[in-house]
């Protein structure tokens, strides 16, 4: 083979390759667009979700919270979870607490999680629910290695939500829209809120008759909530609170 030949071969083998990186940056172009417009349209249920009282599920892919929120009557939302968490002996429900167990973004409140998941399975429901607002707020606002002190939990919420990356902005829309509902203000005066709402609980204003259904929200949350906190460990982009 001559030097010309030689050259035109290798000019040709580049070229090729070109293309075929060429048309791979095509590709996941095209995959990263149609998983984006995928997010975007979720959007919505995943707020329709939240004002139900209840976090996208990470049990399920987003797109379910599409289907629940079509398939659904809001009146029978909770009845949906709680069928969906008691099936196969509460499988669901035990694969979520295991994970969570193991979640770094949980190591402080580990302890706290066990027992109310204890008294759960034993159906005391009204000693949960307390102890699940404490850490689903704990776990948001003081995260492994942040500092003890004063800060808004609906700040904190809406500032991880404003400065996440595109693939976990559906999960903090969720998280930010839960906590918008659950820690409402409500006036003591009027009449007690639709959903549980953290500051007539630990305020001691609220009727001590809450369920199962309470109890599982707050599971759910607090599932989700402390996966992307442990996402943003992981990388290390989390930093210190300052709201």
């Amino acid at each position: 083979m001559n030097l010309s030949l030689a050259r035109r071969s290798l000019s040709a083998v580049g070229e090729q390759r070109r293309s075929r990186e060429d048309e791979l940056r095509r590709m996941v172009r095209g995959v990263l667009k149609k998983a984006e417009e995928a997010d975007e349209a979720a959007r919505p249920s995943i707020r329709a979700l939240e004002k139900l009282g209840w976090t996208i599920p990470l049990w399920a892919p987003i797109p379910f919270t599409e289907v629940v929120i079509e398939k659904v009557e809001p009146s029978g939302i909770d009845s949906f979870f709680g069928r969906s968490y008691r099936a196969d002996n509460y499988k669901i429900f035990r694969k979520m607490l295991k994970k969570m167990k193991e979640n770094m973004a949980l190591s402080q409140w580990r302890a706290l999680l066990e027992q109310c998941a204890t008294v759960f399975r034993q159906h005391q429901y009204l000693v949960v629910v307390p102890s699940l607002l404490l850490i689903l707020e704990g776990v948001l606002l003081f995260p492994p290695g942040a500092p003890k002190r004063h800060s808004s939990v609906k700040a904190i919420s809406k500032r991880r939500f404003a400065e996440s990356e595109w693939l976990w902005a559906n999960v903090w829309l969720s998280v930010d829209t839960f906590f918008d509902e659950v820690f409402k203000s409500h006036e003591f005066s009027r009449d007690r809120p639709g959903i549980i709402n953290r500051h007539w609980i630990l305020h001691g204003r609220d009727e001590t008759n809450w369920t199962e259904a309470d109890c599982l929200r707050l599971f759910q949350a607090i599932d989700t909530l402390s996966y992307a906190i442990a996402e943003a460990l992981n990388r290390g982009a989390e930093q210190p609170n300052s709201a």
